[in-house]
């Protein structure tokens, strides 16, 4: 069967977003992603740093493996040194004690105005206490007196992209690749996955990511490391990373995931839309949306039963709305699509409506030229992907809270793993049988 086929796309769909199923287009069946046989698994503890919007906590939910996070760890992009005042500063430098440090900077950030939108998108989708999300890596360590099987985290990749400055480990975010080696030196984890761009493998002629594979040496584990695309592992987005997988078992026999046919192109992850006029008005909207209409049945979206029209007619909206906002003025449209420079001395290639995605970037919501940035028609008209469809792209389901703005949102999407990726990756350290019971 192929997909083009299929009458009832629109449904299967949402049943593939809303419980991250996967489906089989040629047998027109749903199956599920959970490992099936979990009973000599042991709860895996789990720590992460640059934690972002948790793609390796969702990978563990949607392959229903028994864990608990132990804390997570993010700055949000708020530095402990942009927001500490100089007296606080000054009684900081005289802290000896590593926990009293990481107390202290804890409160630093606790009592600043400035909001951790990383933090706010992460405590609104998993259950962690907030005293055990930190917000600064370099504070982290055994001292916070708590086990943990796998560490897993990718420091920041602008260093090394080829978006970025490539400043490497010149580049402070780029040291902090060396803070993540310490804390898998503090705790010891059975595991540990460190994510980058495909960049650092031949950032300064190779040699930064020997530095990076020497250091994992002197660690005493065993690891294996290859570059991964998204679009091998079930996402239509372009998106090659370094995984390093290291086991503290130096005996563990580790393959990486086999690439695997995609079925779907970017389209079929969009929000379905209909014609025009089917669509309805902001004030429309508006009007369904707000009072009591929908506790009252005078109203319904997306109901299993229509309700009865009648001459006032009562409304049913199905599907999901793609906001006038994300739709490109005239202007914009010259801007993303031009084809070279206004120097006429670099040339572009814009495209629009492609199959696979081009990679998402934490900058996307700056709307970089088509020839960069993903750009689609709907009803004949160019519009930018909304955040829904860009955590769709990186393999978060629907049910995924969104507590921050489209701006953040754009942001936490670009910054983070590919969901699927991850799962495939985790299925196979599974295999190892390393978090077994004993």
């Amino acid at each position: 069967m192929n997909k083009n086929d299929i009458k009832n796309l629109d449904e299967i769909k949402n049943i593939i977003f809303s419980n991250k199923l996967k489906y089989n287009v040629k047998k027109n069946e749903f199956f599920s992603q959970k490992i099936k046989d979990v009973k000599d698994i042991q709860k895996i503890r789990v720590g992460t740093a640059f934690s972002g919007v948790g793609a390796f906590e969702q990978a563990l939910q949607i392959l229903g493996l028994p864990h608990e996070i132990v804390f997570a760890c993010d700055n949000g992009g708020i530095m402990f040194e942009d927001i500490v005042k100089p007296e606080e500063l000054k009684e900081f430098q005289k802290i000896k004690k590593k926990q009293e440090k990481l107390e202290f900077v804890e409160n630093v950030y606790r009592n600043h105005k400035r909001n951790n939108f990383v933090k706010q998108s992460y405590l609104a989708n998993y259950e962690l206490p907030e005293d055990r999300f930190y917000h600064d890596v370099r504070f982290l360590g055994k001292h916070i007196n708590k086990e943990i099987d796998v560490f897993v985290g990718g420091s920041p990749c602008q260093s090394f992209s080829a978006a970025g400055a490539r400043g490497g480990f010149e580049d402070t975010r780029g040291t902090l690749f060396f803070e993540f080696a310490r804390c898998v030196k503090e705790f010891q984890p059975k595991v540990f996955i460190y994510e980058n761009v495909k960049g650092l493998t031949h950032h300064d002629g190779g040699r930064t990511f020997s530095t990076v594979l020497n250091t994992f040496d002197e660690l005493g584990y065993k690891y294996f490391y290859k570059i991964l695309n998204s679009k091998d592992y079930g996402i239509p987005q372009s998106r090659n990373r370094i995984f390093v997988i290291g086991f503290k078992d130096k005996d563990v026999n580790f393959e990486f995931p086999e690439p695997e046919e995609l079925q779907f192109t970017m389209a079929d992850f969009l929000i379905g839309d209909v014609d025009a006029k089917y669509t309805l008005s902001e004030k429309a909207k508006n009007f369904i949306l707000n009072g009591d209409r929908i506790e009252k049945k005078r109203a319904q979206i997306n109901g299993d039963i229509a309700l009865c029209q009648m001459a006032r007619q009562q409304v049913n909206c199905n599907g999901d709305f793609v906001d006038d906002k994300y739709f490109l003025s005239e202007k914009l449209i010259k801007c993303v699509m031009q084809t070279e420079s206004k120097s006429g001395t670099m040339k572009f290639n814009p495209t629009i409506n492609t199959d696979v995605a081009k990679t998402l970037t934490a900058t996307m919501h700056k709307m970089h030229r088509a020839s960069m940035d993903n750009y689609v028609t709907t009803r004949g008209k160019l519009r930018r992907l909304t955040p829904r469809e860009c955590f769709r792209l990186m393999g978060f389901p629907d049910t995924f809270n969104f507590a921050v703005s489209d701006l953040q949102l754009y942001k936490q999407a670009g910054n983070s793993i590919v969901v699927d990726v991850l799962m495939a990756i985790t299925q196979q350290i599974i295999k190892t049988k390393v978090f077994n019971k004993k």
